[in-house]
């Protein structure tokens, strides 16, 4: 879990402004600093961290009442796995992604992680499943594609942007649930980039090709400082 800033001396890369879910004692008074000291615009929550412990649930609980209060824009990344999520099962970490998934301005998950957040036996094809999670409240769902294309879809429609070359994208995670996969190639560079253009007011298919064009950087061999352009 990250509380993210926009940093001008990087020409609006996000950085981290602070807050590692998994470290006590002070959570909460490092929660209310932060977002007292840094003014952050964005809350980057993620299923993993949300789910690895009763203390992690509790601080992504806070960060989120926080960010609902200030009006910092929630991003929920649905990456969890069960393999590194302390054995939390799938069924426990749907019932929270179900609760935090209204609340999140942009949700970001792999095709089978949508399944997480929506209820039990939602049938349909992706664009379904994304336009039920839409009517739930969510401002926008990034979905990425097993071959590293993403689609982004709003009110408005959906965006397609191809990824990188088949043999530049790395295979997903195996779990042993198809559900709880993690997305396929780094998701940082992608992430980073969706929400600076997110951030900055640009158009769903410049998003989507801002994070297909993050996740190639990655592929190709590594990322730093600003997010590319598409």
């Amino acid at each position: 879990m990250s509380v993210l800033t926009f940093d001008a001396a990087l020409a609006g890369a996000l950085r981290a402004a602070g807050t590692d879910a998994t470290v006590a004692p002070s959570r909460a008074t490092l929660l209310h600093r932060t977002y007292e000291e840094t003014r952050p615009r964005v809350l980057h929550l993620t299923g993993t961290a949300a789910t690895a412990s009763p203390e992690s649930l509790d601080t992504a609980g806070l960060a989120l009442r926080l960010a609902g209060e200030r009006s910092a824009l929630v991003c929920l990344e649905v990456d969890h796995r069960a393999a590194t999520a302390g054995g939390t099962a799938p069924g426990t970490a749907a019932g929270t992604l179900r609760a935090w998934a209204p609340r999140a301005d942009a949700l970001i998950a792999t095709e089978g992680g949508l399944a997480l957040c929506l209820p039990d036996h939602t049938a349909g094809d992706t664009a379904a499943r994304a336009g039920v999670l839409l009517a739930l409240g969510v401002g926008e769902v990034l979905v990425r594609h097993e071959d590293g294309a993403v689609t982004a879809y709003t009110e408005d429609g959906s965006a397609h942007r191809a990824g990188p070359p088949s043999e530049a994208t790395p295979a997903p995670a195996a779990t042993g649930d198809p559900a709880c996969t993690a997305a396929p190639g780094p998701t940082a560079p992608a992430t980073a980039a969706y929400l600076t253009a997110l951030l900055g007011g640009a158009p769903a298919h410049v998003r989507a090709a801002r994070a297909a064009a993050g996740g190639r950087s990655a592929s190709a061999g590594g990322w730093s400082g600003p997010p590319p352009a598409p």
